[in-house]
């Protein structure tokens, strides 16, 4: 794997990536809009691609899996060359399957929260031309401050002085998760579209049901 030549595609491909400023270009959720919510595991060389499929605000649809052969080795801070195939190949086969297209998707992985300020919802969107929102469990970069401990708290990740995505407590007293805009999306959008997907647990329930189905695809 040349590391070099992935670093330099980033930068390249980050040049593409469309943070909205404006509302009039921002991403804007009606309900009924479908939203896929993404995870997926590994087993060797096979990844299991799990699609939380919802109806927005607040019915969810199912949940389709599907497995595909991994061909790129893991690499920190390049894990959308890894990830990010296996994510198209099921947003291709559940539009060919299914006829459905999401208005917006939220990935189990970061945004512009990264070094170079394109991970794998980036790749994502820049790659489809959907809204992607990033949600991850751990931060690429520091953020100062201290995170109050109620629910929806919230404090700004910045980088070279611009807010690129958020600490975010969806739960009181439980370690917070990491939202950052991926494509088509402001980072205030971002954040307020998983807030409204809290619930009681840390992970946002689209996103527990993409994870547990994509562990069970493993079982069985």
């Amino acid at each position: 794997m040349d590391k070099q030549a992935l670093r330099e595609r980033q930068l390249d491909l980050a040049q593409q990536v469309r943070i909205p400023q404006s509302s009039r270009q921002d991403l804007a959720l009606n309900p009924g809009d479908w939203v896929f919510t993404t995870d997926v595991q590994y087993q060797g060389d096979i990844g299991a691609v799990a699609v939380d499929v919802l109806r927005w605000p607040n019915e969810p649809v199912g949940t389709v899996i599907k497995t595909y052969e991994v061909t790129v080795p893991y690499a920190p801070g390049f894990f959308a060359f890894r990830e990010g195939p296996l994510l198209v190949n099921a947003l291709e086969d559940i539009a060919r399957e299914f006829n459905r297209y999401p208005k917006v998707i939220i990935t189990d992985g970061h945004g512009t929260n990264h070094p170079r300020q394109f991970g794998l919802a980036c790749w994502l969107g820049v790659t489809t031309g959907y809204p992607v929102i990033g949600l991850a469990k751990d931060t690429l970069l520091p953020y100062t401050g201290e995170l109050p401990p109620e629910q929806g708290a919230v404090l700004p990740i910045m980088l070279n002085e611009k807010i690129v995505g958020h600490a975010l407590r969806t739960r009181k007293n439980v370690k917070p998760v990491f939202v950052s805009a991926g494509h088509k999306v402001s980072q205030g959008t971002a954040l307020e579209t998983v807030k409204q997907l809290m619930d009681k647990y840390r992970n946002i329930e689209p996103m527990r049901r993409a994870d547990q189905a994509a562990r069970q695809a493993f079982r069985g």
